[in-house]
């Protein structure tokens, strides 16, 4: 009986290693870099040393890197002795171990194959340790459950993430495919990525797959009114848009896009003090605004994190095509205690993750700085980005509104000051104040 559950309780912690390991795959790698030494340079994208499970293979497959990276030969002497030289050979199996490594693989033909296997059971150990964390985390008291959630959610994601490696795409292979991708443009006479609908704007930037976009300015200068302005016009052509209100209520909103589109005047739509032209303004304005695939979430204070997860569902549900985030430094950091900066950073890099990820262009509205208001001329530079750092860096367009107070004569300004794939600039569009509207100048 005592040797019958010995025998059952091997089986399992078989069964448990074969879950998130894969013996045989890890020395048919090392087995195939031995015998074909240049085979190292495929196999060395898709792993690291620490996605081998058993310590003796992992210092075998860090040998073999460090001799590659010194420029000295690989075969089974070489590694034998490089071990034996830093006293690792026994922790490593032994000579007579790696002898059996070269001799278990007959060919190395299926490298990448064994090493594709390797990946995927380090990236089981690493979601397996992740939800051990998670479990150990309820020993400890937790005083918001939706920031132990949102905690959780970043630790898998980090650990999927980790195991995530690029890959390699031929020249060739990517140049007919992106010919392909220019004639289908141009076979559809359309412009590439979501027009701003402003047309000076347009010969600047569009709103492109993947791009993060920044829109900065100083206080009550518009950004918001612009946003809106920009949401709506993609939202006319047939663009499902989102926005992620941070600072102001879906209820608010809505009556700017009413006062918007219906051309009425937001101050007389806010004291309710419209004339019969007005309502019947209103009405066509809420018709053309329920026709389109427009959503606001106005929740007050959600994580990079939250954030994300909303705009996954949306997306699967095919309600996202360009998202809207107003503004930047009201995301919630996942950890606290570190600098505005690191936090501001983190944010800006999750939304261009998901950008990306999700292949949409994303808008991000941006404070700036108190420096801006310390210079005779305040239009708006890169320097004055609160924080600027980390959202210059990351951002692939940043745009900036200026609006002459002095002057006011119903001009904007709109800043080009980054834009990766194109020029910079400035673009000038009408400001309608009443309506708050911005329109093209020429045509005003």
């Amino acid at each position: 009986m005592q040797k019958q559950k010995q025998a059952q309780t091997k089986l399992q912690h078989t069964n448990q290693i074969d879950q998130i390991a894969d013996p045989e795959a890890e020395q048919a790698v090392l087995g195939s870099v031995l015998l074909k030494p240049e085979t190292l340079y495929d196999v060395a994208v898709l792993l690291s040393p620490e996605d081998f499970y058993w310590e003796s293979h992992r210092l075998i497959y860090q040998a073999m890197l460090d001799m590659t990276m010194t420029g000295q030969a690989i075969d089974l002497v070489t590694v034998t002795s490089r071990l034996k030289d830093q006293n690792l050979l026994d922790k490593a199996g032994g000579a007579l171990f790696l002898q059996q490594l070269a001799d278990h693989v007959g060919t190395a033909a299926n490298a990448s194959y064994y090493a594709r296997r390797v990946s995927e059971k380090a990236m089981v150990r690493r979601i397996r340790d992740a939800a051990l964390e998670i479990v150990h985390a309820w020993e400890h008291p937790i005083l918001s459950a939706k920031e132990f959630v949102d905690w959780a959610e970043a630790l898998v994601l980090e650990k999927c993430i980790s195991c995530q490696g690029g890959e390699i795409i031929p020249l060739p292979e990517l140049v007919q495919k992106e010919v392909g991708v220019l004639e289908e443009i141009y076979e559809s006479a359309k412009p590439p990525g979501i027009p701003t609908g402003y047309l000076d704007l347009d010969r600047f930037i569009s709103w492109n797959p993947g791009d993060l976009a920044i829109l900065a300015g100083r206080t009550s200068m518009g950004k918001t009114s612009l946003a809106l302005n920009l949401a709506l016009k993609a939202a006319a052509a047939g663009v499902k848009v989102g926005l992620f209100s941070l600072e102001m209520s879906a209820p608010q909103l809505t009556r700017r896009l009413l006062a918007m589109e219906g051309k009425i005047d937001a101050s007389r739509l806010n004291r309710v003090k419209l004339k019969g032209a007005e309502w019947s303004a209103l009405y066509q304005a809420r018709e053309n605004l329920e026709q389109m695939v427009f959503w606001i979430d106005d929740s007050p204070s959600l994580s990079v994190m939250e954030l994300r997860s909303r705009a996954r569902r949306a997306k699967a549900k095919g309600e996202l095509d360009f998202l809207i985030v107003d503004y930047l430094q009201l995301v919630r950091p996942l950890r606290r205690g570190r600098t505005r900066e690191e936090e501001v950073a983190e944010t800006c890099r999750g939304l261009k993750t998901l950008a990306g990820e999700l292949q949409i262009p994303i808008l991000a509205l941006s404070q700036l700085s108190r420096k801006v208001e310390e210079r005779p001329n305040k239009r708006p530079r890169l320097s004055d980005l609160r924080e600027s750092g980390a959202i210059e860096q990351d951002a692939d367009v940043v745009l900036f509104i200026y609006r002459d107070e002095k002057k006011d004569n119903g001009e904007a300004e709109i800043i080009i000051g980054k834009n990766r794939n194109g020029r910079t600039g400035t673009v000038k569009l009408a400001y309608l104040e009443n309506y708050l509207r911005f329109e093209n100048l020429e045509q005003e």
